[in-house]
């Protein structure tokens, strides 16, 4: 049977692929944020052990290092995906040296993420910025002040069944021989 995945990292797999860009999504995001004078910036990624959400951080350092910012002013905080991450958010939140712009490389971490701005009195976007990662503009539990650099799964699907298409039909073109 054929195969294609979606995925952001598949090169030297025996398999057709649609990737997703997540470097540029991380650049993106902090080069939003430097244009608007941010000095201190968080990216959120989720502490797995994989490349799939640390490239959003990788690339948001290099935007925030060709700026020739002092390093103390990013931070790369790494949350936990199976169990709270108020006790980190609040740490991160609650210094004084504290982000005035996050973002966050997942939705996974938006709930718990508001409910922490909400408890310390800080204002989306007033007292912090935040942009995230996802598959829609706008949800119900997500503040007009969200800024979203939105992932289209709608065209990723498609992308991925052209593909699947080309590869059964025999017209994809095959780069692993």
């Amino acid at each position: 049977w054929p195969v294609v995945t979606v995925f952001d990292d598949c090169e030297g797999l025996p398999v057709h692929s649609v990737n997703l860009n997540n470097i540029a999504m991380g650049y993106d995001a902090a080069r939003r944020f430097l244009k608007l004078r941010h000095r201190r910036f968080a990216v959120l990624v989720p502490d797995t052990s994989g490349d799939y959400f640390s490239d959003h951080a990788v690339c948001s350092e290099q935007a925030w290092r060709e700026t020739g910012l002092p390093a103390e002013g990013f931070h790369r905080v790494c949350l936990p995906l199976n169990r709270s991450r108020v006790p980190a958010l609040r740490k991160l939140l609650a210094s004084e040296t504290r982000p005035t712009a996050i973002y966050s490389s997942t939705a996974t971490f938006l709930p718990e993420l508001l409910d922490v701005l909400r408890k310390l009195r800080l204002s989306v976007p007033r007292d912090v910025s935040l942009i995230m990662s996802a598959g829609a503009t706008r949800s119900p539990e997500m503040p007009r002040a969200v800024d979203t650099i939105l992932i289209n799964f709608q065209k990723v699907g498609r992308l991925a069944f052209d593909t699947l298409l080309a590869v059964y039909t025999g017209t994809a073109v095959n780069a692993l021989t």
